[in-house]
């Protein structure tokens, strides 16, 4: 059963800028449903790979990501990421607005 978060006033504005981010949805979209790493991303995406760091510092720091290490038969280590959301609503009315986050249990 997937439970609501509800995000707390101060952090409305500060989050919906970041995910009507083009860049940083698409990134919180890909690694939805499995891992990726940055170059990855970048390579499926068309993304530069400076701007995938960039967007994935943010969606760290703001906790809408999680990483993961592996290393792979040659001793290399990749770090994988995952977006936290599985879904974002966002609710206006007169005063406020409302910004729900359904977590992602992946």
């Amino acid at each position: 059963m997937s439970q609501t978060q509800i995000i707390e006033n101060n952090k409305n504005d500060e989050l919906a800028d970041i995910i009507s981010e083009k860049y940083a949805r698409i990134i919180l979209q890909g690694t939805m449903n499995h891992p990726k790493s940055a170059k990855k991303i970048s390579a499926e995406y068309h993304i530069s790979l400076s701007t995938v760091y960039r967007r994935i510092e943010t969606l760290l720091e703001k906790k809408l990501l999680s990483i993961t290490g592996i290393i792979d038969k040659d001793g290399k280590k990749y770090f994988l990421y995952q977006s936290k959301a599985k879904k974002f609503s966002i609710h206006f009315d007169q005063n406020t607005i409302q910004l729900e986050l359904i977590p992602n249990h992946k």
